[in-house]
């Protein structure tokens, strides 16, 4: 399917009074040609991001964390407290799985150092989530 097949696929729908399962067949077929128009236009980058958004979402545990993570660490003013916020929800959750094995060794690695240089850890946590942010 084309861009340009897409308002002759609407004009046909209404000429031909397609039935509700002609619509609900046709527009799965659309959801699927955009899909693979966006992906075939990905950057390398967005690629790997759709990809650990992808493990992310086969992760209940990391998915839990990763936005646990975003909507407490960043609220509090003081780092001390961002740093004691993270190592409570590693405690609860544990590293995330769909994380790579250098980010995983990341988060232990801060896990461990956070107690003694919050000022260090927590604004480097802040910084790799807002980098991380899909854009």
């Amino acid at each position: 399917m084309t861009d340009s097949s897409i308002p002759d696929m609407m004009a046909a729908a209404r000429r031909d009074k397609w039935t509700d399962q002609q619509l609900a067949t046709k527009a799965v077929e659309l959801a699927e040609s955009i899909l693979r128009q966006a992906n075939a236009g990905m950057r390398r980058h967005e690629r790997k991001q759709a990809e650990q958004l992808e493990r992310m979402m086969d992760d209940p545990a990391g998915k839990a964390f990763t936005l646990a993570l975003a909507d407490r660490v960043f609220r509090p003013s003081s780092p001390a407290r961002g740093a004691e916020l993270f190592r409570y929800l590693l405690g609860g959750y544990g590293v995330p799985k769909y994380l790579s094995g250098m980010d995983r060794l990341a988060m232990k690695v801060g896990d461990r150092l956070s107690v003694q240089f919050p000022g260090v850890v927590r604004p480097m946590i802040t910084s790799q989530l807002r980098r991380r942010a899909p854009t």
